[in-house]
């Protein structure tokens, strides 16, 4: 039976000299250094108030391809902690979440630095989430929806009160859908513990989606490049010239879970992002925002359309320059797509 002994290196001066004489030996950063420390077999640290799962993972740790030693820390005072910080000698320190397990740290200790992935500081992930959103917001699917439900509704005599109201409906309803499909999506990014092979996929489908696109805008007038299912459009082509509120809000919700093909891509290499850069609460935050900055350019449009005859003309615009449009965000979608690929290839 293994032999616990009980110290207090704030009263014994012994306890504090060998407490830091591991330290020292395993070389663990000042930073994961705390007041509460537990030493197994002097090759593994605990310090703080580290998950229960991921003390019992650690303790199982034992063969080829386990750490010679390992720090687990996590300092805050509380029962249910959110992260966990490891470390092992010849690695960098990293927080996870605290339901990601410590194999994948593990794991990305045997990869060369190469496959390790990579991390954004919180600004430039915020960054680089917001304008994932805004390039989002004028994908080619929910663009069109709008531009063919304001003119509707000025065709049949809505006056401008209703046409606002019925349109800001409709682009909550498409935020509030993809906001759901993104929770979803990266709890379970978050439980799978390889977001960056997640944005390396979502990479590779914006390069296809993008040239696929880009082939449509140079092909024959009828192309109809990257939209929604022939019979997805009508059916919500239905539901918009009921003109109300609610058919509005089943609009949205048709469009926010049938437009994969138009912006799938970015969302799926943007969760990735998310899922490799915070934790799940934190990644919560970024999805927020990346939706919300989705809505901006679909708000910008309802409101330079609030004219009913603007909206007759930008409706119109919009069907006799669609190939370039669908050229552009194409050209938008390859460039990001190699430019995933570059980074979580990384």
């Amino acid at each position: 039976m293994a032999r616990i002994e009980r110290r207090d290196p704030l009263t014994d001066e012994a306890a504090r000299r060998a407490r830091e004489a591991v330290l020292q030996r395993l070389q663990v950063p000042p930073a994961l250094r705390g007041t509460v420390t537990a030493v197994v077999d002097g090759r593994l640290v605990i310090e703080g108030h580290v998950p229960a799962a991921r003390v019992r993972e650690a303790l199982a740790l034992a063969g080829p391809g386990a750490p010679p030693a390992l720090v687990l820390a996590q300092h805050r005072m509380t029962d249910r902690p959110e992260t966990y910080t490891a470390w092992a000698p010849g690695g960098e320190a990293r927080e996870l979440a605290a339901d990601r397990p410590l194999g994948e740290y593990v794991a990305s200790l045997a990869r060369p630095p190469s496959e390790g992935g990579r991390r954004l500081s919180g600004e430039l992930l915020l960054a680089t989430v917001v304008a994932a959103g805004l390039l989002d917001g004028v994908n080619p699917c929910a663009f069109a929806v709008i531009l063919f439900l304001v003119a509707f509704l000025y065709a049949i005599r809505k006056i401008r009160a209703d046409v606002w109201r019925v349109g800001f409906t409709f682009i909550a309803s498409v935020v509030v859908t993809t906001f759901l499909i993104g929770v979803g999506l990266l709890g379970a990014l978050t439980a799978l513990g390889q977001p960056h092979l997640i944005g390396q996929i979502g990479g590779g489908l914006l390069i296809l989606l993008g040239m696929m696109e880009m082939r449509s805008a140079v092909a024959s007038a009828g192309s109809r490049g990257l939209s929604m299912a022939p019979a997805v459009w009508e059916r919500v082509k239905g539901w918009v010239t009921r003109a109300t509120v609610p058919s509005a809000i089943v609009a949205g919700g048709l469009v926010g879970i049938c437009t994969l093909p138009c912006a799938g891509g970015i969302y799926l290499a943007t969760l990735g992002l998310v899922a490799g850069s915070a934790t799940f609460s934190r990644g919560l935050g970024f999805l927020a925002a990346y939706n919300l900055a989705s809505a901006v350019p679909l708000v910008a449009v309802l409101a330079l359309v609030g004219n009913r005859e603007f909206a007759r003309r930008a409706a119109q615009w919009e069907r006799l320059r669609a190939p370039r449009l669908r050229g552009a965000f194409g050209f938008l979608m390859l460039v990001l797509g190699v430019g995933a690929l570059l980074w979580f290839g990384r």
